[in-house]
């Protein structure tokens, strides 16, 4: 999972600088991406609380020992920790939602 994150991030910070993408595309700016190059915050604080809470504890369980199981705990974990301290949440990003109260309507 902190993975599919770490590709978006990087997809959505390309589509930000107007470089040729993997595929020889060019792309645009992106409107998820700020001028300053931070995601857009598209998840509310009680969200971004909770997913720091439970990313930290996923986190946590999966470092016990080592298998299959808890390193996928520890990709969630930090997933979810990503979210938190981020405010961007990509999937809601893919969906076009946002929790957020504090943005802008467009």
């Amino acid at each position: 999972m902190a993975s599919v994150h770490s590709e978006t991030v990087g997809s959505a910070q390309t589509a930000h600088s107007g470089q040729t993408g993997a595929h020889g595309q060019q792309h645009e700016k992106s409107d998820h991406v700020s001028q300053g190059g931070s995601l857009e915050k598209n998840v509310g604080q009680a969200e971004r609380m909770a997913s720091l809470v439970g990313g930290a504890l996923l986190a946590l369980v999966g470092v016990s020992r080592m298998s299959l199981t808890n390193v996928i705990l520890v990709g969630v974990g930090a997933s979810l920790l990503f979210r938190g301290s981020t405010g961007h949440c990509s999937l809601y990003q893919q969906l076009g939602m946002n929790t957020n109260q504090e943005h802008d309507s467009h």
